[in-house]
């Protein structure tokens, strides 16, 4: 079983001395966004760097929560 610990790439680094190194457990994740394509860019970031570091995301888990959002009429 691989562990992000064990192999020692798996870290977010938040700021330049902090970096979470346990994302065995790591569950949750929200991201704030004012326009509906930011959200989008945000998400794709996100698909991008978990499928390279090896992370899962069950989609019929996650949720958008939207709060006063104006979607752009296209």
């Amino acid at each position: 079983m691989k562990t992000s610990v064990s192999e020692g790439r798996h870290r977010i680094q938040w700021i330049a001395w902090m970096q979470i190194d346990y994302l065995d457990f790591t569950d949750d994740l929200a991201s704030l966004s004012h326009l509906q394509q930011q959200i989008q860019v945000k998400t794709a970031k996100v698909v991008s760097v978990s499928t390279a570091t090896g992370l899962n995301i069950h989609m019929r888990k996650s949720n958008i929560l939207k709060y006063k959002a104006k979607t752009n009429q296209v």
